[in-house]
């Protein structure tokens, strides 16, 4: 049985989203969690909540927190059924799936610094909505995986930080 490309698309965005959304959805609390997402482990959230009160984290943070996309008030620019990418410049809900993942993953950073619930709970609405309304993902060369990859970077992380950090 042959399976259409546009097919294979549409259920490795649906996989994918479905992933990050079972990670949000998880009932279980994990305490061994020594790594969450690529870029921190544990260790590394727990050092830069620590750090928060001392130059040069304070100053840091101060800077990254004035960030629009690490606000609790930052306004979502999706969800939206479908992302498009091509080489013509025509990028359908691409700068609004990009700027709410990297929301998603700001506020989880947020979260962990502050310890205030409503990064959190912004963060998850972020992924959520997102990953349970997406489903078609168009690009001009048609490497979606490759796509959703490079656009979707911050979305895992986030998911995970929030996973093992939120209750």
């Amino acid at each position: 049985m042959l399976i259409h490309p546009g097919m294979i698309k549409k259920l490795f965005i649906i996989a994918v989203g479905w992933l990050l959304v079972a990670q949000l959805q998880s009932v279980q609390t994990q305490t061994n969690f020594p790594h969450p997402c690529v870029e921190f482990n544990l260790t590394d959230l727990q050092r830069m909540r620590t750090n928060l009160s001392v130059d040069p984290g304070r100053s840091g943070f101060a800077v990254f927190a004035s960030q629009s996309t690490a606000s609790s008030n930052y306004v979502m620019q999706g969800p939206f059924t479908s992302v498009t990418r091509n080489n013509t410049g025509v990028n359908t809900n691409q700068a609004a799936f990009d700027s709410d993942m990297a929301a998603a993953y700001n506020l989880a950073l947020m979260w962990n610094a502050t310890s205030n619930t409503v990064y959190a709970a912004k963060a998850t609405t972020i992924l959520t909505s997102w990953f349970t309304t997406l489903t078609n993902w168009d690009t001009f060369d048609g490497v979606v995986g490759l796509e959703v990859s490079v656009a979707g970077y911050q979305g895992a992380p986030a998911a995970e930080i929030l996973r093992y950090t939120y209750p």
